[in-house]
């Protein structure tokens, strides 16, 4: 919506420009003033507690619940710096904190255009959620540092056809994957662009492109796997076999992957959520998610409700508000593809607002769930919706139902969904 209308009215006045840039310095400087103001708290001390840890490296490493990528950038620091000082092993989780603003906007220009991107940056640049991780010594700041960056790669290397870019791209996505099993739910983001990518094409059929294009898609999606899988599992696979997985970690995913029924304990998410941002920010945000996704279905289908200022005038006069409704009446050739979407968008939101209200609701949770996977699903299937576009849809629709629905205990994990 932000690119149509960007498009439409040209450049961002210069003293809005200021003004971004003016919030977006000072959401720096938030980030670096006093980043070493306490000792290490909470989460942060079991990423320094090798200093104690009585044993090698690698046994240190498989002791941990979490990828090993957060622990080895510790000792590295603690090698490099000859010590534990909350200035020096919290510094590069902040250079991560404030490069994913950059990062995050080279994506969304890629996507959308420049000044949509700029926007976008600038809702992650004040996010109260992302500034706190910024400040800390863990593994958040890394990873939506680093999600952002593979994706540009990913689709960088789909771009110019590079089976070497391709594997790399996929080497880049396994070094999250080790920062924290979490990037896994990035995967139907790159499967849906891979098939997006060959299989959507206006007027023919998704499936006839996908069979005619098998061969490409599979061949894709192997190189990026297999350079996506071979570190993840020659690192997973001995961890899980290991005793210390068994003793802790395999209970601890378990409790919080799975129990309690669908969405058990949504208010409590968005308690925590709440320790770091405004309810009204929260619900904002997710206002504009809905708002973006119902724009990317009109958008998607050329539907044009253009009315010149006099004739608005005059509407408006006589009192007659038809032109507002004239979008919901695309031609005959694009009303299935219009109104089925649309209609799922409807029923996702009003779930949405219901389970708030009543968030042990599993009736109303399976609903939202049956919902997010159906639009997904259409989204994907028709040809009427741009690969990436439709791509970051079903990206936000399945981190918001795996994360606020299907997860027990997400705890401030639905970072990702944002």
């Amino acid at each position: 919506m932000i690119q149509k209308i960007t498009d439409k009215y040209g450049k961002i006045p210069l003293i809005f420009f200021i003004l971004f840039m003016v919030i977006i310095l000072f959401s720096i400087f938030a980030r670096v003033e006093g980043y070493w103001y306490s000792s290490y708290q909470g989460d942060e001390i079991n990423t320094v507690d090798f200093v104690k840890f009585d044993g090698s490296t690698l046994e240190y490493l498989f002791s941990k619940k979490r990828g090993p990528t957060q622990y080895v950038l510790n000792i590295v620091s603690y090698s490099a710096f000859g010590n534990l000082s909350e200035y020096f092993i919290r510094m590069p989780y902040l250079l991560f904190g404030i490069g994913a603003i950059y990062t995050l906007y080279e994506l969304g220009k890629r996507i959308f255009n420049k000044r949509t991107a700029f926007i976008a940056s600038l809702f992650l640049a004040t996010n109260g959620l992302y500034l706190a991780f910024a400040r800390i010594t863990q593994y958040q700041a890394l990873m939506y540092f680093l999600i952002p960056l593979q994706i540009i790669y990913f689709m960088y290397s789909l771009k110019r056809g590079s089976k070497l870019h391709l594997f790399l791209s996929g080497i880049l996505g396994a070094i999250i994957v080790l920062t924290h099993y979490d990037a896994a739910s990035v995967v139907p983001l790159y499967l849906a662009i891979i098939l997006g990518y060959y299989a959507k094409e206006r007027g023919i059929n998704t499936f006839v492109n996908i069979y005619n294009n098998l061969k490409n898609i599979l061949l894709t999606a192997t190189i990026y796997f297999v350079g996506y899988l071979l570190p993840s599992l020659a690192w997973y696979i001995p961890y899980s076999r290991h005793d210390s997985f068994s003793d802790k970690t395999s209970g601890y995913l378990s409790g919080r992957l799975f129990g309690g029924g669908l969405n058990p304990r949504l208010h409590e998410k968005y308690e925590l959520l709440t320790m770091y941002m405004p309810k009204e920010y929260i619900w904002v945000m997710m206002i504009l998610c809905l708002i973006g996704i119902a724009y990317v279905i009109y958008d998607s289908h050329d539907l044009d409700f253009q009315v010149d200022k006099a004739t608005l005038k005059n509407k408006f006069k006589a009192r007659n508000f038809s032109f507002v409704f004239k979008y919901m009446k695309p031609n005959n050739a694009i009303k299935l593809h219009y109104y089925i979407p649309t209609l799922l968008l409807l029923v996702f939101t009003m779930f949405l607002v219901y389970i708030n209200y009543k968030p042990q609701s599993d009736a109303g949770g399976l609903i939202l769930l049956v919902t997010a996977i159906l639009l997904s699903a259409y989204m994907f299937i028709s040809d009427k919706f741009d690969t990436y576009k439709s791509a970051v849809v079903i990206w936000f629709l399945g981190g918001y139902s795996f994360y606020f629905i299907i997860m027990k205990d997400p705890r401030t994990h639905v970072y990702i969904t944002f």
